[in-house]
């Protein structure tokens, strides 16, 4: 059974703790479901239980609403604000923490400005590489739609971070940027 999620809707089956950003089944009403059965089943099995348990390869927790596979904090945006925003930040890098004062409505390009050291990463700090052939480190850092704009060639590794950490203050990234990953 396929459903618009509205907040009026993700109320009614969801009770959230903002504080804590636990996600728990309510009791159903016997009008959501087509049998007796599938109402006193579901009811037996999720009434009360933590919803959105499921932990995701990329970090997140999920789950299924009205047949509907949703992030855990799009649901949480939804049953707070009535929307569902395009995406959701988590303030402090860490994917789990459904708290609603970690949590803010976001662009794909606001996102990014935030996201953690990627595990590829050789310098161990984001925008900062080392080119062999000129035996320098290049800082640089993406401030238009996904462009990248060079800030320079450094004869030390620390030189070029540090240009790089005024950059990402200049541009409005968020100071967690380029940090570890925080995921339990």
């Amino acid at each position: 059974m396929s459903r618009k999620l509205t907040q009026a809707l993700v109320r009614k089956v969801l009770d959230y703790n903002p504080e804590t950003g636990d996600l728990v089944w309510k009791p159903r009403d016997r009008a959501l479901f087509r049998t007796n059965n599938a109402f006193r089943t579901w009811n037996t099995r999720f009434a009360g239980k933590p919803a959105f348990t499921t932990k995701m390869v990329i970090g997140y927790n999920s789950g299924t609403i009205f047949g509907e596979h949703v992030y855990k904090h799009r649901v949480i945006a939804l049953w707070m604000t009535g929307r569902m925003p395009e995406q959701v930040d988590h303030l402090d890098g860490d994917k789990r923490n459904n708290r609603w004062l970690n949590l803010v409505a976001s662009t794909n390009r606001l996102n990014r400005k935030n996201m953690p050291l990627r595990s590829d990463n050789k310098a161990g700090h984001v925008g900062v590489s080392f080119d062999r052939a000129t035996g320098k480190w290049n800082a640089f850092i993406n401030v238009a739609q996904g462009k990248t704009t060079r800030l320079g060639r450094f004869t030390t590794m620390e030189e070029a971070i540090a240009v790089r950490q005024a950059a990402t203050t200049a541009h409005g990234y968020n100071p967690n940027h380029g940090r570890l990953a925080k995921c339990p």
